[in-house]
């Protein structure tokens, strides 16, 4: 868990696993508003939004996750927790599609949680960043545009971003990768970067320097990332292997670099970062280059969707596999097989 505070507003980012430590910090801070934001609805967010009413407080819950048609167990714990929020919550439950709200912070007012008395709780991206900022009531000019890409498929729409919206991405080539045995490193430079882009904004005169020299190893990022081995499998997919590359490497130069392969449809990326790889040892990633497909179409809807099962699939661009969970569900059905 994160903790920073945005124009006098205090805001905790949440992970998966956060609850119980969101609610610690929370029941020693005086508060009677809580918004929720970028939080796909799960039964234990929902225990904790009860926590917070049976408390006296006013819960506003604001999401994009909502999907149209459950396929999967994880769509349907989302679609059942959602009907528990909203009879819970009544209008206060704003939930959308990402098809409807590609950013989050479209769905509440600039600064309709400023002020005292308020607490918000956010995802620790930058849709969940950008929202808390909104509803505290600061903005830049292109601060919707810039979270709707951030939010969205990887790709060539990076070099969409607005100054500061670039500014961010490079401050976070500087954030280790999350160690589950050792969080800290991970999350003390998050936070580093979620305040100093925050105080950029609010105009504090040094907080844009300090983000800035964070991005220093960036350009070292982009040169690793020109220097991948792109394999062409067939039919439309793609495959890069990420598992022997020592260093991180931007890969939204990566996409700009697949997404030039004629006729590219699918990539395919094996590494051994990420959260299905912190139970499997190693993950594979798939992603989608064209709007065509579904991804989540993969998944039976019997599947257990969580990283100790080794899938997760809540959006319908990108799907996260352990190599087991690959060969069952996509490599026989598709005709592709991975280099070794």
């Amino acid at each position: 868990m994160i903790r920073i505070t945005i124009n006098g507003v205090p805001c905790l980012f949440h992970t998966r696993d956060d609850q119980e430590a969101i609610a610690k910090a929370a029941a020693f801070m005086q508060f009677s508003r809580v918004l929720f934001i970028d939080i796909g609805p799960r039964d234990s967010v929902v225990a904790l939004v009860e926590e917070f009413i049976h408390a006296g407080k006013e819960v506003t819950y604001a999401d994009h996750h909502a999907v149209d048609v459950p396929r999967t167990e994880r769509d349907r714990e989302l679609v059942n927790a959602s009907s528990k929020l909203k009879h819970l919550l009544e209008h206060r439950a704003r939930l959308s599609t990402r098809k409807e709200h590609p950013a989050c912070m479209s769905l509440v007012s600039l600064g309709e949680f400023a002020g005292d008395g308020v607490l918000i709780i956010a995802d620790r991206d930058a849709d969940g960043l950008f929202g808390a900022m909104y509803a505290a009531g600061l903005q830049y000019s292109s601060m919707l545009e810039d979270a709707k890409i951030l939010d969205g498929p990887r790709g060539n729409k990076i070099k969409d971003l607005s100054t500061y919206g670039q500014e961010y991405v490079r401050a976070l080539s500087s954030i280790p990768p999350f160690d589950p045995e050792n969080p800290a490193p991970s999350e003390n430079a998050r936070k580093e970067v979620f305040s100093l882009f925050v105080a950029m904004i609010e105009g504090v005169p040094a907080a844009r320097n300090k983000l800035v020299a964070l991005g220093d190893g960036y350009d070292q990022m982009v040169v690793r990332a020109n220097e991948i081995e792109i394999k062409d499998l067939g039919s439309g997919y793609l495959f890069v292997d990420l598992l022997k590359v020592p260093d991180r490497l931007d890969m939204n130069t990566l996409m700009m670099r697949v997404e030039a392969v004629k006729d590219s449809k699918i990539l395919i990326r094996r590494q051994s970062r990420g959260v299905i790889a912190i139970h499997h040892g190693k993950q594979i990633t798939i992603e989608r280059l064209t709007d065509e497909m579904d991804l989540r179409s993969f998944v039976p809807p019997s599947h257990e969707t969580t990283p100790e099962n080794g899938v997760i699939s809540n959006e319908p661009f990108r799907l996260h596999l352990s190599e087991a969970k690959f060969q069952e569900l996509i490599s026989a059905r598709v005709g592709i097989a991975l280099p070794e």
